[in-house]
């Protein structure tokens, strides 16, 4: 499936590349449930695996994201050092 025509108009290029950059098995699991709303339960039947397996494709497609995405919402203040938030040094 073709996700780049689901999300491409309502995503910024950053998180586009970071979802591109996921394997196909995470990033549909991922989009699945967050975009189509599907229930795991929904979502597992549809891709034909235990719901294990996609709760753990999707515990790793949101950490991959989180890693992939953690420079850019510093960059764009989005989130915060926790030294910034105590007032200590970075």
């Amino acid at each position: 499936m073709d996700w780049k025509s689901l999300y491409g108009a309502l995503l910024e290029d950053e998180l586009k590349r970071a979802l591109d950059a996921l394997d196909a098995e995470h990033r549909d699991v991922l989009l699945f449930t967050t975009l189509g709303e599907l229930t795991y339960k929904e979502c597992a039947k549809v891709l034909e695996i235990p719901i294990g397996t996609l709760m753990s494709r999707l515990y790793r497609a949101r950490q991959e994201l989180k890693t992939a995405l953690l420079p850019y919402a510093k960059e764009r203040g989005l989130i915060r050092n926790k030294a910034d938030q105590t007032g200590g040094a970075a």
